[in-house]
């Protein structure tokens, strides 16, 4: 039980390094005020599509 909690901690910062590598490339690309564009349109666009569906 300990051991499956240890392996489950070094999972999530493995995952979480992962993610941090992927934003770090994300932001030093030339695309990264495109991409950042796209993802607040799409989060407004789910978030309004959320609040018609309520």
């Amino acid at each position: 039980m300990v051991g499956q909690a240890a392996a489950r901690g070094r999972f999530r910062r493995s995952v979480g390094n992962l993610r941090g590598t992927v934003r770090g490339l994300f932001f030093g690309s030339r695309l990264s005020h495109m991409t950042g564009m796209l993802l607040v349109a799409t989060g407004v666009g789910s978030a309004t599509r959320r609040r018609e569906t309520a």
